[in-house]
């Protein structure tokens, strides 16, 4: 699985930012398992919960790949 998600071309939106493999399991969850919130995911990984402004930058993140795997 892991293997699948680092061959996803990273979206032109997010090539400024300073992404890292440990963003692949918050990537892998939401691409192989379908939609869930932060709280979820944030729990699946083992990390404290978000504040607002790191909240809104992941969320952002995520949803840049999301447009960038749809073409929109």
């Amino acid at each position: 699985m892991v293997g699948r998600v680092k061959r996803i071309k990273v979206p032109d939106e997010l090539r400024s930012r300073a992404l890292a493999p440990r963003h692949l399991s918050p990537l892998a969850y939401l691409l192989f398992g379908g939609p869930m919130s932060v709280s979820d995911i944030a729990d699946r990984i083992g990390v404290a919960p978000l504040a607002p402004a790191e909240r809104k930058l992941f969320i952002d993140t995520l949803t840049a790949y999301e447009d960038g795997l749809t073409g929109y």
